[in-house]
């Protein structure tokens, strides 16, 4: 992800992101980040409507998503919904 206009959004998740990444029971955790100002197109299937969107699949369905919630335990219960 750039620093650009919309990144100053996705910061305050950067910590809870990586705290998961970093957890073992998240080895095969991948993340994507969007730009928000720059990648509609990539946005429009997601149905992202806003700035700091985390969607969270289980292969090809979503099991959850947050939006401007920066709080570790929020992110790691999205997370979690990815577990079968």
């Amino acid at each position: 992800m750039s620093m650009r206009h919309g990144a100053r959004y996705a910061a305050p998740q950067q910590p809870a992101i990586a705290a998961a990444q970093a957890d073992p029971a998240n080895a095969d955790l991948i993340v994507f980040r969007l730009d928000f100002d720059g990648q509609k197109a990539e946005q429009r299937p997601l149905r992202v409507t806003g700035q700091s969107t985390l969607i969270a699949f289980n292969g090809r369905t979503e099991t959850g998503r947050l939006q401007g919630e920066s709080a570790n335990r929020a992110v790691a219960r999205l997370i979690a919904t990815t577990r079968g």
